[in-house]
């Protein structure tokens, strides 16, 4: 797995104190096009100015002044000022997009001039005057970065790095001779001159579409997202995902140009012949990457000289849907279903209890209040099949009787699975049970200290030890081990894929292709996502490499909230209270508002739908105001589906 600790910091820059691409030779900055704009500007887009150096301008001042003017190459000018201070041969060398490393805006950023052959003592005025070489290294705090694709791999632990720029005199002035390549921006600049955009693949059975988080510059946005696209996935995404973009297609002269009367973005392509079903899939590709920018608002591919339309027909993958309103937990020794205002307790128990409709002991112990509003895909519990039928009765399964409510005293961490058939996974002592709509349980798995269990849209649960990870078909039991701690790494074959740390959680996203996990290593406690390797008829092989996306002092949940973000309750050094925290998969991350006592998160459809337990039993809501509002008491592990 890639850890970017360390690796960040040695990434090549410049620095902007007020706050990724493939190389320059891979995303060009200009060409011919059509009528109209290449791309239309941002609402709100900062723009930054850079001056040229003047005559006489001293060492730190000239990179002060190099370091300002990379965000002005990224907003507007193609970098043209900032290669005026550099020497030359370094200006025709220099790579600007090649990566980019991220400062922090909260610590102090410093530039020391020494002499090459003293690099502890800055030089005395005299000594400067009568140099004819210096270097300038520029000390910083990094919270991150991008690669060499783009993707954003942030810095664990706030890491310090050290720049040095070698300046030699050209007539007379102080020109830059050696830098490392690309910028450096602080995070506040960062977000005004790169967005995220979620570069759509094809998930293996072509179903959905899976989102491959990209930097990509503001401005020319869309021209580098089709770049990025055509390019390929991540490594760590490559074998959990596929594409429909051919050997050799790449943007033709004409290039991607956007309509600002209408929001249409055209995509001109050739150097490849696409068959007309590969035409379908891969307009979807263009069209998921390309809308999700705010100018964007609708595509129009060209293969060479013909236009491409879809036919009426077809039906076009797309990022897979919401998981609706409906949330499980356990409250009052049983399994309720909290949708919109409604608390009702799950078919299991409603059996077990003689009613069908939540009536009766319908609040279950717990009383909800302020919920958020129904929606069309939550539906009400149905009606449990009758026990004593043959059909109803599934295979090894463990029949608890329709009259006896199931001992949950052991129960924790359940969770439904998609559909509108609520089944639920949930861990019992050491059982992973899995809890019909008719009171029926199968045991899908046995260990100690199971790991909180997540379905995919497979049917597959997932859960796991500390010493690995693996998935239960939940249909006929069929297990498969797909990941193993280190203990066992030395002695598994390739096909279990990465050798994790001591394991602490797992949470497949909605399309099936990525997993979060949550897991020691050292003194730290790191979420990650990784691929998932599948086979035959889409059953898990493999955890395969992964990255990092925060690390923290202890971590009690990360969860999906929709394809693009995860939600995290952790609590790190310094920070104070256990806070919330979403985090762009990959990207930066962000706290929410504390409150106390949270022991357990779960999140629906996007980050206004995050919801925490507290020790106390109560559930909140992240309210409009970003607080957070009572929902129900008596909760304990809410989860949605997933």
């Amino acid at each position: 797995m890639r850890r970017p600790a360390g690796r960040v910091a040695t990434l090549v820059l410049a620095l902007v104190a007020c706050l990724g691409l493939v190389a320059c030779a891979q995303l060009p900055t200009s060409g011919p096009v059509k009528t109209g704009r290449t791309e239309a500007p941002a609402a709100g887009t900062i723009q930054y100015d850079a001056s040229r150096p003047s005559p006489g301008t001293q060492p730190r001042e000239l990179v002060q002044g190099f370091l300002q003017a990379g965000a002005a190459g990224l907003s507007g000018d193609d970098f043209e000022v900032a290669r005026t201070f550099l020497t030359a041969q370094t200006a025709a060398a220099w790579a600007p997009l090649s990566q980019v490393l991220v400062a922090a805006n909260d610590e102090p950023q410093t530039l020391r001039v020494v002499l090459p052959d003293d690099a502890t003592v800055e030089p005395a005025a005299e000594e400067l005057a009568d140099a004819d070489r210096v270097s300038v290294v520029v000390e910083v705090v990094a919270v991150g970065g991008l690669d060499a694709v783009g993707a954003y791999l942030p810095e664990i632990g706030r890491a310090p790095s050290e720049l040095t720029f070698g300046l030699a005199r050209v007539d007379g002035e102080w020109r830059i001779e050696s830098l490392p390549d690309g910028l450096l921006l602080t995070e506040g600049t960062f977000a005004t001159v790169f967005r995220p955009v979620p570069v759509a693949f094809l998930s293996p059975d072509h179903e959905v579409l899976v989102p491959d988080v990209r930097y990509v510059p503001t401005r020319r946005a869309a021209r580098y997202a089709v770049e990025q696209l055509l390019a390929g996935p991540v490594p760590w995404l490559t074998d959990s995902v596929t594409t429909a973009v051919p050997d050799g297609l790449r943007v033709d002269t004409a290039g991607v140009v956007l309509n600002e009367a209408n929001g249409n973005a055209e995509v001109h392509l050739d150097g490849a012949d696409v068959p007309r079903d590969v035409a379908d899939l891969l307009y979807a590709q263009l069209r998921q990457t390309l809308m999700s920018l705010p100018s964007v608002w609708g595509v129009t591919v060209w293969f060479g000289d013909t236009p491409y339309e879809p036919a009426a027909d077809v039906q076009l993958p797309e990022l897979p849907g919401g998981v609706g309103q409906t949330m499980i937990a356990l409250s009052g020794g049983r399994l309720v279903m909290l949708t919109g205002e409604e608390l009702v307790p799950h078919p299991a128990f409603a059996a077990t209890d003689g009613t069908t409709d939540g009536s009766g002991d319908g609040s279950a112990g717990a009383e909800a209040s302020g919920a958020p509003e129904a929606t069309d895909a939550a539906t009400a519990p149905e009606e449990p099949a009758n026990p004593d039928e043959p059909d109803a009765q599934p295979e090894e399964a463990t029949d608890t009787g329709a009259t006896q409510p199931p001992d949950t005293g052991s129960w924790r961490a359940p969770t439904l699975a998609y559909g509108t058939d609520p089944d639920v996974a949930v861990v019992a002592g050491e059982d992973l049970l899995l809890v019909r709509t008719t009171g029926e349980q199968r045991v899908l798995a046995q260990g100690g200290d199971l790991l909180a269990p997540s379905f995919d849209r497979f049917g597959w649960v997932w859960s796991g030890t500390a010493d690995g990870v693996f998935a239960v078909r939940a249909s006929d039991g069929e297990r498969v081990d797909v990941a193993v701690g280190p203990d066992e790494a030395d002695e598994a074959d390739g096909s279990l894929g990465a050798a994790l740390g001591p394991v602490l959680g797992v949470r497949v996203s909605r399309d099936g292709a990525r997993v979060l996990v949550t897991r020691r290593e050292g003194d730290d406690v790191v979420v990650s996502v990784h691929g998932i390797v599948r086979g035959r008829d889409d059953a898990p092989v493999s955890i395969g490499d992964g990255v990092a996306l925060a690390a923290f002092d202890d971590v009690l949940g990360a969860v999906w909230a929709d394809s693009t973000v995860a939600v995290t309750l952790g609590i790190s050094a310094g920070d104070g209270p256990l806070l919330a925290r979403t985090t762009t998969v990959s990207g930066p991350t962000s706290s929410l508002s504390a409150t106390a006592q949270p022991v357990w998160v779960a999140a629906g459809d996007g980050v206004s739908q995050v919801f925490v337990a507290t020790g106390d039993g109560r559930l909140l809501a992240r309210a409009a105001t970003r607080g957070w509002s009572p929902l129900a008491e008596d909760m304990a592990y809410p989860s949605f589906p997933g």
